[in-house]
């Protein structure tokens, strides 16, 4: 689409998409949030795109190979350690993304779904259409809160086992014997027995309920002074 100074209309050039990425990065507030949201979101199909996790857990995705959508959720701190030895980042950059526990949405467009939903012309492409088209798509991440169970009590090595157990790793087969032993007396006592299946109900009120509130995030003053 092309307008000259001066004209009275707008001269269609015929030029067309053939992809478009629509991307929001959200504060899960910590670390911790950020891993449980992500194991969280590994558990939701969405509708035919079928769900998948990166063999690092870094990314859990919908609709890999689609040509028609794909998604993905991903840990931005690990994104950016990856990018780290080709490109500078900043390290107060790094730092606040890993503190504030930042996760990347991202929203790929095929030239299928581009063809089929008014979005085929560079000319036809309305920005506001894009952001209703991203809040519909996006509902996943933009639910309200997550509950989850805070382990964060809990000391090291437990906390850690305490986590497995609460993710449905089988202890037995991947712990010592008499560390399985050890770690399984000592979790009792918060209501944790790892030699049954994680049952969350069952949980002694010992262990916090929390929720996550995945927000969209803003860019913090400092940055914007620093970085534009």
């Amino acid at each position: 689409m092309i307008c000259y100074a001066g004209d009275e209309f707008v001269s269609w050039t015929g030029a067309i998409n053939t992809r478009i990425d629509l991307t929001k990065n959200y504060a899960l507030f910590g670390r911790e949030n950020l891993s449980w949201f992500m194991g969280w979101l590994a558990t939701h199909q969405k509708g035919r795109l079928k769900v998948g996790v990166s063999p690092d857990g870094g990314t859990v995705h919908w609709g890999e190979g689609s040509k028609y959508i794909y998604e993905k959720f991903y840990d931005k701190l690990r994104e950016m350690q990856h990018r780290v030895k080709c490109h500078f980042i900043p390290e107060d950059v790094l730092n606040y993304v890993e503190e504030i526990g930042v996760g990347r949405h991202e929203l790929t467009l095929k030239t299928r779904f581009l063809s089929q939903n008014g979005f085929r012309f560079l000319g036809s492409t309305n920005m506001a259409n894009l952001i209703e088209l991203y809040r519909h798509r996006s509902n996943l991440v933009l639910t309200d809160k997550v509950p989850f169970d805070d382990l964060s009590e809990i000391p090291q090595p437990y906390r850690a086992t305490a986590k497995d157990w609460r993710d449905g790793v089988d202890l037995s087969s991947s712990l010592k014997i008499r560390t399985f032993q050890r770690h399984r007396r000592y979790l009792l006592a918060y209501g944790i027995d790892i030699s049954t299946p994680c049952n969350v109900e069952h949980l002694r009120t010992r262990i916090k309920h929390k929720e996550i509130n995945p927000t969209a995030l803003v860019a913090p003053e400092w940055y914007r002074r620093k970085y534009g």
